[in-house]
């Protein structure tokens, strides 16, 4: 399809008629205006002045390497957009192709997606809090990492809303490289449901880390295919549940290239009447031979009325691949407790190292502050009801 750019005359008046709308229909004017943020120069942001900078971009002053399309920038900018990077825009933005890039854009504003597309490698760990200041409950988010390039990024919304749907798109070019930390604050919330769906390229590798506070009620997708040969994702997983929280994961690690690997692990602790219900399947096509896959569930209850299900599963349509996978549930060990009690160590910092050591694995991409705050929500959340 031949790109449908926009003229800079249609723009500039395309983009007058929406300021005037947005004026008119939004109380916060930034609510149209903001589709572009390009941070690959230092120089392409001298032209603008302070004031049309917003206050959460300072935040990330230092993120030279990506481009940042959202729903929420500067009708300057929209110009930049559909000229800087045209390809990216309609590869992952255009979705009905009889469109011009202007209409698709005009709805991803109304959908509220956001694209990060990262295409060198970035240092400084990325904060969809900081990056998605004005609005950070996005209904859909895609991330895409170009070739050779490497990034972290960290999740640490806090979401305030009542009810949310949000679905994660991530792509890893060949031999890119992504961490994703997962540590957003869902209490807030009473019903969530999230989709993830990672794509692999080529020798890609993709560190997955989930300690994130979930919703009353939670249900979770999370998808990897890893399409090309030599990719690896490892996924790490670990929530706590008290009262009457009730959280849904399925996990899908699909095989398609060869020599891939992939590992997912998820632990829970569960307290009151939580309810957890794990289901995993790992498939492995005709194509991937080679393959090394694992599954693993780990549930420890902290109370006879909290119930937590797991359903680990294979599909393996090739030979020469390693697969394995395991669940169990079940409580401390009376035993370690009692000789802990024997040697003078209180009833309560015998769960809290306990339940460190249980969660130790899980937690460990993430920085000392970011596993400090996981174990006092763990603390207040939990050991203390115990």
């Amino acid at each position: 399809m031949k790109m449908l750019l926009p003229s800079t005359h249609y723009v500039d008046i395309w983009l007058d008629q929406i300021d005037a709308q947005t004026m008119v229909r939004q109380t916060h004017a930034a609510r149209y205006k903001n589709l572009l943020y390009t941070l690959k120069e230092p120089k392409e942001l001298m032209r603008l002045t302070p004031l049309e900078w917003p206050e959460h971009l300072n935040n990330v002053a230092s993120l030279h390497s990506a481009v940042y399309f959202s729903s929420h920038s500067f009708a300057a900018l929209w110009h930049d957009a559909v000229h800087i990077k045209p390809d990216v825009l309609e590869y992952y933005m255009v979705d009905d192709q009889s469109q011009s890039i202007v209409q698709s854009l005009i709805e991803a504003v109304v959908q509220q997606h956001v694209l990060i597309y990262i295409h060198n490698s970035e240092t400084h760990t990325i904060s969809l809090q900081k990056l998605f200041a004005l609005n950070a409950m996005c209904q859909k988010v895609t991330i895409i990492v170009a070739p050779h390039a490497q990034a972290t990024i960290l999740d640490d919304r806090v979401w305030n809303q009542t009810h949310a749907i949000e679905s994660v798109e991530i792509v890893l070019q060949n031999n890119a490289r992504l961490t994703w930390l997962n540590n957003a604050d869902q209490t807030n919330l009473n019903n969530f449901v999230a989709r993830t769906q990672c794509v692999l390229e080529e020798q890609a590798y993709l560190s997955y880390g989930n300690a994130s506070k979930p919703a009353r009620y939670s249900y979770h997708e999370w998808y990897v295919d890893l399409k090309g040969a030599q990719s690896a994702v490892e996924h790490s997983g670990m929530y706590v549940l008290t009262d009457d929280q009730n959280y849904t994961l399925r996990t899908y690690q699909h095989h398609n290239g060869r020599d891939t690997k992939s590992t997912v692990a998820v632990k829970g602790l569960l307290h009151a009447n939580a309810y957890f219900d794990y289901s995993g399947m790992i498939t492995i096509a005709k194509t991937a031979s080679g393959t090394i896959a694992h599954q693993e569930n780990k549930n420890m209850l902290f109370s006879s009325l909290a119930v937590a299900r797991s359903e680990p599963s294979l599909q393996v349509l090739t030979n020469d691949v390693q697969c394995s996978h395991g669940s169990a549930t079940g409580y401390f060990d009376p035993e370690q407790i009692l000789y802990a009690q024997t040697r003078g160590i209180e009833l309560k910092e015998i769960y809290s190292m306990l339940t460190k050591a249980f969660c130790s694995d899980m937690i460990a991409l993430f920085d000392t502050t970011h596993q400090d705050d996981f174990y006092k929500f763990v603390q207040e959340s939990v050991l203390e009801k115990k």
